[in-house]
């Protein structure tokens, strides 16, 4: 609906964009004769952008508030009553209540039972935020200030805020009305300067969105010392932070509910529309009132993933460590960071991919490198696996989780060098971050029932028990199962069906895209601009530029004289090219993204001027306005088309472009938006109707 109304504003408004003003100025200053006549024009010019950028915050003003006074009405009248879904619990077994040892008569050296997969456990893509920038109406001066201070995870940090928020709401009865009240109230006040904020804080800190949850319920809770209140305050924040956050109430309280795509266990929860929502305070409620709709711009659900470790509190302690590993005798000093320890205690109970593809702290991880590195780096590959194993087999004492805590808790794999005792998952996550942090191998899960496990694909041909996953040998190893060797697995689970955990950490990412950045700067590509995207086959795709020559196995490109040259290039795995095509343009060419298709559909974005060429096909354009291009690619990397979209005209660096194309390539629309510090999610996205959405950073 927006966009429509967006679009519609813009067409009738008839400005100068930036670019076109820095030439003008620049070409008059040289040719008008006198300074006041000079000076004049540039008045006028500048006087003529500024009407655009008022008319521009007008239009999302009009839509924020109009938004926000549909959206009280809707809460006056749209309640009813919903009965919750009882907590779940993981279904992982028993585990055993002692550590099991292989005995010196059952250990197999050459095993080679096939384990059988049923399964591979889906991981929710990293990416889950909107691709459209937030709409946000202009904050009205005058407005009293008040401060808050928060100590977030060892982070004295202070924001500024509408001291009206504070007053939004009066303890009573809780109706309705009495809602619907606290929403208008809310909008009335100046909010976006504080969400704006903390959403830098949140880039800056690199939090995830539980951590951005935590950071709002901290900030709810110092605008005000009442509990629904603080409830209220939350869920419009959030809200209009664009995650998709309802309330509800029962019995004069209040409790928030928020979308995510993940099991939350140990949690009441309620449906609608398909959607789970999900209550995250510590509070048990089964049936409550609420309303089947949401805010119009509120469409995020809470992501828990961990791409990359928070910024948090410094305070670093460390835990010595002893390892026994053939006639050597080993002291080894881990470290952890306390706030991310305190951070992870916050977290609810969640399926056990996201803990074995979770980032870990850097004090973690460079301890690590610094105390065990030393040890492997002479061994080759099979010995340095051997001997981490073993440090995780027999160096942390064991106990379950019910017997440490009373109740299930899988740890991150920082955690399981904090808390005293670990067991089977616990061991197999942080195994894993050493496999790929210490000699990124490619490791998996393996999830049994009532038992954790991994294994390892060797660089060689290994024997051993073993599982094949997307076409690569894995070999058991099991952190577990003390003095077990490399490639055995317990007697009791050798016919049993294992559901395969994928990693897709982002340090393993990180390290192929390394990798990958050397195969393509020998090539002759330029590594510091290339853009890579990986599908769930370990496939890359990569779009990148190259100044003279680009050499990938038998294929040599030339580059065009007087042209931005560019490429595009699918590699397996192994890091092998299976095709590349170039294209190029003119100096107002940019090519920023890459995204792969379910289709298998490869697609390129960035920004276009007047001409360019595809697939030894010229392209010129009708006009010299700066364009947002979006080009296609079958599976096997034949072109199929290049479509592009005017960028309205008054688009400046303050701003962001978003294009939307249908899957055959027609433009829908092209809106520009003002930048927000809060928002970084640009390249290409898929809306749930096949469109393509291209969000550009001028």
């Amino acid at each position: 609906m927006f966009e429509n109304l967006f679009k519609k504003k813009i067409m009738k408004t008839k400005f100068f964009t930036l670019f076109f003003i820095i030439f003008l100025l620049f070409f008059v200053k040289k040719t008008f004769s006198q300074e006041d006549e000079f000076n004049e024009f540039k008045n006028q010019v500048e006087k003529d952008f500024s009407d655009f950028d008022k008319k521009n915050k007008q239009i999302f003003n009009d839509f924020v508030e109009k938004n926000d006074k549909e959206f009280a009405d809707f809460l006056r009248k749209a309640w009813n009553d919903y009965e919750g879904n009882e907590p779940e619990k993981p279904k992982l077994g028993n585990k055993p209540d002692k550590k099991p040892v292989a005995k010196i008569k059952d250990v197999k050296i050459d095993g080679q039972d096939e384990i059988a997969v049923c399964q591979t456990v889906e991981v929710i893509p990293f990416a889950l935020g909107s691709a459209l920038p937030p709409i946000q109406k202009e904050e009205k001066g005058g407005k009293k200030k008040g401060t808050l201070s928060v100590d977030f995870f060892g982070l004295e940090q202070s924001f500024s805020f509408d001291a009206e928020l504070s007053k939004t709401f009066k303890n009573g009865e809780i109706t309705p009305d009495v809602i619907a009240d606290f929403w208008e109230s809310a909008s009335n006040c100046n909010h976006y300067d504080l969400i704006n904020d903390l959403m830098e804080f949140k880039l800056q800190q690199k939090l995830n969105d539980w951590a951005y949850y935590q950071l709002i319920t901290q900030v709810s809770e110092k605008i005000t010392s009442s509990k629904n209140h603080a409830k209220l305050m939350k869920w419009f924040l959030l809200n209009k932070s664009r995650y998709n956050t309802k309330i509800g109430y029962n019995a004069n309280n209040v409790y928030v509910m928020v979308a995510t795509e993940f099991m939350i266990f140990g949690k009441n929860y309620f449906s609608f529309d398909n959607t789970n929502f999900f209550i995250l305070d510590n509070e048990n409620i089964k049936a409550l009132r609420s309303y089947d709709g949401n805010y119009p711009d509120a469409r995020n659900k809470l992501n828990f993933l961990i791409t990359q470790s928070p910024v948090l509190g410094t305070e670093i302690k460390s835990r010595s460590l002893n390892l026994s590993y053939l006639n050597g005798k080993y002291d080894i000093n881990l470290k952890y960071n306390v706030s991310n320890i305190d951070f992870y205690n916050t977290i609810p109970q969640l399926d056990l991919p996201l803990y074995f593809n979770a980032s870990s702290s850097s004090d973690f991880i460079n301890s690590l490198v610094d105390n065990l590195k030393p040890h492997i780096e002479s061994m080759d590959e099979f010995s340095a696996v051997s001997f981490l194993l073993k440090f995780a087999q027999t160096s942390f004492d064991y106990k379950t989780d019910p017997q440490q805590f009373g109740y299930e808790k899988f740890f991150f794999a920082e955690e399981t060098v904090f808390y005293p005792f670990s067991d089977c998952e616990d061991r197999s996550i942080f195994f894993a971050t050493l496999i790929y942090e210490l000699l990124n191998l490619k490791v998996v899960g393996l999830e049994y029932p009532g038992h954790v496990a991994t294994a390892v694909c060797f660089s060689e041909n290994r024997n051993g028990d073993h599982l094949f996953y997307n076409g690569d040998k894995y070999i058991i190893c099991d952190p577990t199962f003390v003095n077990a060797p490399v490639g055995m697995c317990m007697p009791q689970f050798v016919s049993v069906e294992a559901k395969v955990i994928p990693l897709n950490s982002v340090h393993s990412s990180e390290n192929f895209s390394q990798e990958l950045m050397t195969v393509i700067t020998k090539a002759g590509g330029n590594a510091q601009k290339v853009k890579v995207e990986t599908d769930s086959n370990g496939n890359s795709f990569v779009v990148g530029t190259y100044d003279a020559t680009l050499t990938f196995s038998e294929k040599i490109i030339t580059a065009q004289n007087d042209q931005l040259n560019a490429f595009v290039a699918k590699f397996d795995k192994n890091k092998k090219p299976i095709w590349v095509q170039a294209f190029s343009g003119d100096e107002d060419f940019e090519s920023k993204f890459v995204k792969t298709s379910p289709d298998g559909s490869t697609y390129v974005a960035g920004k276009i001027g007047k001409n360019a060429q595809f697939d030894q096909k010229q392209i010129q354009l009708e006009n010299n306005n700066l364009k947002v291009f979006l080009a296609k690619y079958d599976e096997n990397g034949k072109f199929q088309w290049i479509k592009t979209a005017n960028i309205p005209k008054e688009a400046s660096e303050k701003h962001i472009v978003v294009s939307r194309f249908t899957k055959e390539g027609k433009e829908v629309s092209t809106m520009i938006f003002d930048k927000n510090k809060g928002f970084d999610n640009y390249g290409i996205s898929f809306a749930q109707s096949g469109d393509i959405l291209i969000t550009l950073d001028l």
